[in-house]
């Protein structure tokens, strides 16, 4: 019997953890900044838009990223979220690359600041 229910428990685990996966969460700059640049790498990639427009984009947004992350953090993190994103519909990649073209952050000091 004991077994059964880690089974159930560890079932409803995963199937939580489902849930949060097909909704990400960007609770910090960070993250956000992260997320757009993988969408607008994307959409350069694939050879929609306007690249100079995409990369000042996402220049602007890895600026942000490097306040509180390093320089190799913000590529592993890069790397996996192209990744993911990239399995999603070119028609979804699209939509969140434009949402982050008009919120990418603009009059930005051309080397990023470290809190300290």
């Amino acid at each position: 019997m004991r077994a059964n229910g880690v089974a159930i428990v560890a079932i409803l685990g995963l199937t939580a953890l489902a849930g949060c996966a097909s909704k990400p969460v960007a609770d910090k700059p960070s993250d956000t900044a992260v997320r757009c640049m993988a969408y607008l790498g994307l959409e350069k990639q694939a050879g929609r838009g306007d690249t100079p427009l995409l990369e000042r984009a996402s220049a602007s947004w890895k600026t942000i990223a490097l306040v509180t992350m390093s320089g190799k953090q913000v590529d592993v993190y890069y790397a996996n979220a192209v990744a993911v994103y990239g399995a999603q519909p070119a028609s979804q990649v699209s939509a969140e690359a434009e949402r982050c073209l008009k919120r990418a952050p603009r009059n930005l000091p051309s080397k990023p600041q470290k809190k300290i």
